[in-house]
């Protein structure tokens, strides 16, 4: 039981931390590499924080999930200087593959 409840805190700080790395980052200077890189950093914090928390509610998932799929189009829409087409697949695919092993683990 003790390690459940270290698990959900865990979680519910990695989420936490996450979103304050991506709202710092986007300020920090919008549309550069920097920015972009420290945006993808707060997404993959975020899904860890998802991974540990084992949340069964899926509207609470897919809001969260949802915030990193706009983390990780911004990132690769820097990164393929403002390619949207490109951006957009790339981002359902990998929050696909996230939904997949958040589902099925």
């Amino acid at each position: 039981m003790r390690a459940n409840k270290f698990a959900f805190a865990f979680g519910i700080f990695a989420v936490v931390v996450g979103i304050i790395f991506d709202v710092f980052s986007l300020f920090l200077k919008l549309g550069t590499n920097d920015s972009a890189t420290g945006i993808l950093w707060g997404s993959i914090i975020i899904v860890v924080g998802l991974v540990f928390l084992s949340i069964d509610h899926s509207h609470i998932r897919y809001a969260s999930l949802a915030v990193v799929g706009i983390g990780i189009f911004y990132y690769f829409l820097v990164q393929t200087h403002y390619n949207y087409i490109t951006s957009i697949f790339v981002a359902v695919l990998i929050i696909a593959i996230i939904e997949f092993g958040l589902r099925y683990r």
